[in-house]
């Protein structure tokens, strides 16, 4: 019996321990890595991680107003990405965290419908640094 990579057939010298060569094409019993859970305990595993985690992974069935898929919010990323990518990215780290925080502040501006133009005015002019109260959430 040759011993085989698992590459194309490829033939070497015989297989250091643990390694994952192969004899005839299957695994030998000294390369099967003994920690490998079976179905079962995978199966057992998923399970508790789903009660767990259930109010929040099928919040979507619960909520029609929620959506199962995060399609819009990689939508609304993709602007910043674009722009990104066209202009080759960020020089500097500062850089890219001003872009970080002007996409989100246009994104949220624009989903709120507010007038970006008028706000981005006020934050800019204003002596001290300042978060408008539009942009808070707050209800006047």
């Amino acid at each position: 019996m040759a011993w085989r990579c698992g590459t194309a057939g490829g033939r070497g010298p015989s297989p250091p321990t643990g390694s994952r060569w192969r004899v005839g094409g299957s695994r030998t019993a000294s390369t099967r890595s003994s920690t490998n859970p079976g179905p079962a305990r995978l199966a057992e595993r998923f399970a508790t991680h789903l009660a767990v985690e259930f109010p929040w992974v099928f919040t979507f069935l619960l909520d029609p107003a929620i959506h199962a898929t995060n399609w819009r919010a990689e939508q609304a990323l993709r602007p910043a990405v674009v722009t990104r990518k066209v202009w080759g990215g960020n020089r500097t780290a500062r850089g890219a965290q001003t872009q970080q925080v002007l996409a989100s502040l246009l994104r949220t501006m624009q989903q709120r419908e507010l007038d970006a133009a008028a706000l981005l005015t006020d934050i800019l002019r204003a002596p001290e640094p300042i978060v408008p109260l539009a942009l808070t959430g707050v209800q006047r």
